[in-house]
């Protein structure tokens, strides 16, 4: 049987990608991402359960890690925090040269409204001046904020989130928006 163009195992190439017959026969443990059917079903009647899509409204703000893991790289998050001020009204976070939280690198955070958010992290991504900087949203579960709902700019690190809540409001917590200390001026 002939396999229509871009189809695996057809030899032909699709989006840059050459595929061959093996890629074609990967097994879902070799290829994590592959959707295998069950036998006898075809794949499109098959159910999945997945939870409904989560609300941005549940976004309460967002930090900014800011790690470094030197002297040299401290110089470096310190002009950057510098940069971040005198262009973004945030909150700058104390600086922390001792390991806290869950975080395994010394660092500061910059907590960030959400009006902030959509020309600070651009910003940061082209300006990090190659720091560690973890980005995560503010919700009630911080847990999944700093593990599955993050962006990670530069090398991905380890955290300790053993002892975070599942959610704050079960620890009788809650979570207050971030007040600005600094009311950059100069273009972004």
């Amino acid at each position: 049987m002939e396999r229509p163009e871009g189809h695996p195992g057809s030899g032909v190439t699709r989006y840059g990608l050459k595929w061959t017959e093996e890629e074609a026969c990967m097994d879902k443990q070799a290829h994590p991402r592959a959707a295998i059917p069950e036998q006898g079903k075809p794949f499109m009647n098959q159910t999945i359960d997945v939870p409904p899509p989560a609300s941005i409204d549940e976004i309460m703000g967002y930090h900014a890690h800011i790690y470094f893991r030197s002297p040299e790289e401290r110089e470096r998050a310190a002009v950057l925090r510098e940069r971040i001020a005198e262009r973004f009204s945030v909150q700058l976070g104390s600086w922390h040269d001792n390991l806290v939280g869950p975080h395994s690198l010394p660092m500061y955070q910059v907590a960030i409204n959400d009006d902030v958010f959509p020309t600070f992290v651009p910003w940061l991504m082209l300006n990090r001046m190659g720091l560690i900087i973890l980005v995560h949203p503010n919700t009630d579960r911080p847990r999944d904020d700093h593990l599955i709902n993050a962006l990670w700019l530069g090398e991905r690190i380890p955290l300790m989130v053993d002892y975070m809540e599942e959610s704050l409001k079960a620890a009788g917590r809650v979570r207050r928006p971030a007040i600005p200390n600094t009311h950059g001026t100069l273009p972004i």
